[in-house]
């Protein structure tokens, strides 16, 4: 145990696991942020909470961390997994990491970061600013196509959007 606190299941004794869940982070935490991105856009979760963050229209990096503490709490708690499945305390800080900095890469303003016109790291900025200018889509991010499997999915077409307008409608006029 690590300070009592967590079990562990360190890299020498279980390094089949370790690399596990290098494979299964990004998993993990793409099915988290959309499943509580969409609990957020919840009618009073939305009024109460998540609106700090969407008053950013016009995303930077500042905005992907510009949020309600409830909301940061909220996001934040995918690390807690590792209370319940023993994992490499690398594994816990880098799940860490890459919770906190995310948010500034996907509103960063940059689709790509290249390097000599080769791609070193996709931000999906575009797939994010959609959501902050529709609303009603792409609450995941790219890693796990969620979006896609549960019809919010908005490419930037002329057609999506059309796609997005009709399901408003709809929504609007069921009683």
């Amino acid at each position: 145990m690590a300070n009592e606190w967590i079990s562990i299941a360190p890299f020498s004794a279980h390094p089949l696991q370790f690399f596990a869940w290098i494979l299964c982070l990004p998993l993990i935490r793409g099915t988290h942020f959309y499943f509580i991105h969409r609990l957020l856009h919840h009618h009073f979760l939305y009024k109460h909470v998540h609106i700090t963050h969407h008053r950013n229209v016009n995303t930077g990096p500042w905005s992907g961390i510009s949020m309600h503490p409830i909301e940061n709490l909220i996001y934040q708690s995918s690390p807690l997994v590792h209370f319940i499945i023993p994992t490499d305390p690398v594994i816990v800080i880098i799940h860490l990491v890459l919770v906190t900095l995310n948010p500034a890469f996907t509103h960063s303003g940059f689709e790509k970061i290249l390097n000599k016109d080769t791609k070193i790291l996709d931000s999906a900025d575009f797939h994010h600013q959609l959501h902050h200018k529709y609303f009603d889509c792409n609450y995941g991010n790219m890693d796990v196509p969620l979006d896609v499997w549960f019809g919010t999915h908005h490419d930037g077409t002329d057609e999506a959007t059309q796609k997005l307008r009709m399901k408003k409608r709809r929504s609007v006029a069921q009683p």
